[in-house]
């Protein structure tokens, strides 16, 4: 699933972007928005600085943690793509950060929710194509506004499960994931969970 994933989400941006243009006027057909909005929650029981490595990219501008012990793999345009160990989960789990390029656009055109919507309509025309969407809310990430989705559905038989937060901040699209197998689900959202919960924003 990696090597598509980062593909799908590049054309969201670009669908994005394309209907912010004007080039296509047409009523958005992703993720409707539910009613209440929830706040960003940290993973339930705080890691010790042994079980965490922390992360950091000034190019992107970000620093957050993630556990210890999982291993880089190889996304096509991942800035941080790592795995989880087979002693920190029976199935297969992982976390990655995206930071894709953003055309000229005016200030505020790009909100979290336009790109989710349109990650989760490519993520059914061209990978899950069974993807069901079962939590689409609003949260807060390092005091940006963002957006996380968790879908399931098939994949090659497979039952597969993925988490994306998309955040916005300084008009840039930071999307951070979580990509697993039901038995690698709870290891692969902790992690993602702890990372967007330790997030900072550096120069």
């Amino acid at each position: 699933m990696k090597s598509g994933r980062w593909s799908i989400l590049a054309r969201g941006v670009g669908l994005a972007m394309l209907i912010l243009s004007g080039v296509d006027c047409q009523a958005d057909r992703g993720v409707p928005s539910p009613p209440a909005a929830a706040p960003t929650t940290a993973p339930s029981s705080a890691p010790t600085a042994k079980d965490v490595q922390t992360f950091e990219d000034r190019r992107a501008g970000v620093r957050f943690n993630y556990p210890s012990g999982w291993a880089p793999e190889k996304a096509a345009t991942a800035v941080f793509d790592v795995a989880a160990p087979a002693s920190a989960t029976k199935g297969y789990a992982s976390i990655s950060l995206d930071v894709p390029s953003v055309p000229p656009h005016f200030p505020g055109m790009i909100t979290p929710k336009i790109i989710c919507d349109h990650y989760v309509k490519d993520l059914r025309e061209n990978q899950i194509h069974d993807a069901k969407v079962e939590e689409a809310v609003d949260i807060k990430a390092a005091g940006a506004p963002a957006r996380r989705v968790k879908c399931s559905g098939h994949e090659k038989g497979k039952v597969m499960i993925e988490v994306a937060v998309v955040i916005v901040h300084s008009e840039r699209i930071y999307i951070f994931s979580c990509d697993a197998d039901p038995e690698g689900y709870a290891a692969a959202r902790a992690a993602l969970d702890q990372a967007v919960a330790t997030l900072e924003w550096i120069k």
